[in-house]
């Protein structure tokens, strides 16, 4: 599994499959193994079929997440409670643009 990847819950990953840096596994799929999922693609259960969308994933969205759920923690222990604030949200995109500058995506 690369870096920067979302997976859904209920996803079931096997061995011998290759999921790509920044792709997304959507809920409920199974990736059986040989099976290689391409950078930035998103994978979906239709229908009991596995369809690939090339450069469907979001990846920026799914570090973006990532560092969202970092920062609320943070905040918890400090007792601040509270949305995020539109200042907030782009110091989140641009941490996450640098983050995925450093690993070489998108």
């Amino acid at each position: 599994i690369g870096r920067a990847c979302m997976i859904g819950i209920g996803s079931i990953i096997l061995d011998g499959a290759e999921v790509g840096d920044g792709a997304m596994i959507t809920a409920g799929c199974l990736i059986r193994g040989g099976k290689k999922i391409p950078p930035g693609a998103m994978a979906i259960n239709k229908g009991g079929e596995l369809k690939i969308v090339p450069g469907a994933a979001k990846t920026i969205m799914t570090v973006m997440g990532s560092l969202e759920y970092v920062l609320l923690a943070e905040r918890f222990v400090r007792q601040q409670f509270g949305p995020l604030t539109a200042d907030d949200v782009r110091a989140l995109e641009g941490e996450a643009r640098e983050v995925l500058r450093r690993f070489g995506l998108k």
